[in-house]
């Protein structure tokens, strides 16, 4: 495998070939890593189409770009893994894209375990690009996220149900709505960046724990009733992140990067920076405000809580405490 592929790719390959199960297809733009015999794919589109129905441990290698013409199939695959491989005319390594045409469904699996693996990919124009409701994994890597449209019907663009989710060293640009969305599971991210988005909130999380670590939220406009992060109904932890630049549009309401409502569970933020955020006053003023904390809910800040810029309502608790980070 190539050098950007990770220690766990590397391994699910060297395992498939132990067991002596290897079956290579290839076409034009991509080729498959394990799996059982099929027709021959002919096009990048197809063999991603191949791979999704596909019913063993598959890695995908992506060496071409995707544009949608269809939905994408129910995944079948019970282990996928995709992986964009693609090259400048000069070449040099660039992210492939798998484009959903602004009509078309991405990756779905409902009702039976599954894993999925997206890295070094450019992911664009979806309303639905994932979908999952069932128990397993899905990993995001590597990877742009664009001009992503969250439709009203669909709770995210992104959305997962009793389903860990990790995204780890991606930049989520360009987007409109809800991007991530976890229930019942975890949210995890590292080095991810939120920028230049808007309507908001860009995550959600609900009975599912959120962890952010070295995440950027920068530039992010909410304009209804949501802010551009609300932590919901989960423990969630901010550590070594940072909220620049951000701003809530409807006049009146709070938090300039972060509303903190959901009640019954505590966030903390550890070692994080806040800066230049606002909230539009009747009149048309702006006012700095990071983060507002409701009634009903707790905050810990580490090591202090931010010197100005602070919302608290009566009957909220903000501490400055290092405790939980």
């Amino acid at each position: 495998m190539g050098k950007g592929v990770g220690g766990a790719l590397r391994t699910l390959v060297g395992v498939i070939l132990l067991l002596g199960c290897l079956l290579e297809y290839s076409a034009p733009g991509c080729a498959a890593l394990g799996g059982s015999a099929q027709a021959a794919a002919t096009t990048p589109e197809a063999c991603l189409r191949s791979a999704v129905t596909r019913k063993k441990k598959t890695v995908l290698q992506l060496t071409a770009d995707v544009v949608l013409s269809a939905d994408l199939p129910v995944l079948k695959c019970p282990d996928l893994v995709i992986v964009g491989k693609c090259k400048t005319p000069k070449g040099r390594p660039r992210k492939c894209k798998i484009d959903g045409a602004n009509k078309f469904k991405g990756f779905q699996f409902l009702g039976q375990e599954a894993n999925l693996t997206l890295s070094n990919v450019e992911l664009t124009r979806f309303s639905l690009l994932v979908y999952a409701a069932a128990s397993g994994d899905v990993v995001i890597t590597d990877c742009v996220l664009t001009d992503l449209r969250a439709s009203a019907s669909s709770r995210g663009v992104v959305a997962v149900e009793n389903v860990g989710l990790t995204v780890r060293n991606s930049l989520i640009t360009r987007s409109k709505g809800t991007i991530l969305v976890a229930g019942y599971g975890g949210l995890d991210m590292a080095n991810v960046i939120f920028r230049g988005n808007s309507g908001g909130p860009v995550l959600d999380h609900y009975r599912a724990g959120l962890r952010c670590d070295k995440c950027g939220f920068e530039s992010n406009t909410a304009s209804g009733d949501h802010a551009v992060v609300e932590p919901n109904y989960g423990v969630a932890t901010f550590s070594r992140s940072w909220f620049v630049g951000n701003s809530r549009t409807k006049v009146g309401a709070r938090g300039g990067a972060v509303y903190v409502g959901g009640g019954m569970t505590p966030t903390y933020f550890c070692n994080c920076r806040f800066a230049n955020n606002t909230i539009l006053l009747a009149g048309g003023r702006k006012k700095v405000e990071h983060v507002y904390v409701a009634k009903g809910n707790a905050v810990e800040f580490c090591p202090k809580r931010p010197s100005t810029g602070l919302g608290v309502a009566s009957g909220a608790s903000v501490k400055d405490s290092c405790g939980n980070c």
